[in-house]
């Protein structure tokens, strides 16, 4: 049997190395300016999963079959008019990615098609920020196969304490719940 004044410094240090070990790997996983410039921002694969949708449009993700890559279907239900002010349905960036692209030219692009059932012809794409000017909806016409629809932006740098950016698309002008699928969100900095 341990003593108290053995056994409580002991679990003191072993929960400290538990705590330590948990969040470590994050520590070396932080965004820096330089990796961000470089490798920009990418959403594919299983890190669609992470695209949300603001009110009055909705998102699916589906994790593909076989050989097929992971996708989103997006659709609005609302139009864009009467809808709350939002980034539809959006990849949100956060204070790493606002403070290395504020001043950057930076090219957005997205890789979407039409899907058979309730297809969209067009659709609304816009890199928003939280004060520092936005880019406004780009419109882009959608065809049956997959495309690169692409835009480019360069983002104001803010005063304010960082927060959020949003690269966002609206899928449905009208909101009547046509659809589209999207395979990639991309933004590659420019200079």
């Amino acid at each position: 049997m341990l003593r108290d004044y053995i056994f409580f410094p002991l679990m003191a240090l072993i929960v400290t190395g538990i705590i330590y070990a948990a969040l470590y790997p994050g520590q070396k996983n932080q965004l820096t300016d330089d990796a961000i410039l470089t490798e920009g921002y990418l959403a594919e694969g299983e890190s669609l999963k992470f695209i949300q949708a603001s009110p009055g449009t909705s998102v699916e993700y589906i994790s593909g079959e076989g050989e097929a890559a992971p996708y989103l279907i997006l659709t609005a239900h609302l139009p864009r008019e009467t809808a709350p002010p939002s980034a539809g349905i959006f990849a949100p960036l956060n204070a790493p990615y606002e403070q290395a692209f504020a001043g950057k030219t930076l090219s957005m692009t997205i890789r979407a098609k039409q899907i058979s059932e309730m297809p969209l012809d067009q659709f609304r794409a816009g890199y928003f920020t939280a004060g520092a000017g936005d880019s406004g909806w780009n419109i882009f016409d959608l065809t049956p196969d997959y495309q690169n629809f692409s835009f480019t932006f360069q983002p104001k740098a803010s005063d304010a304490r960082p927060d959020l950016d949003y690269f966002g698309i609206w899928p449905d002008e009208q909101g009547e719940q046509r659809t589209m699928a999207v395979s990639q969100y991309r933004i590659d900095v420019l200079d």
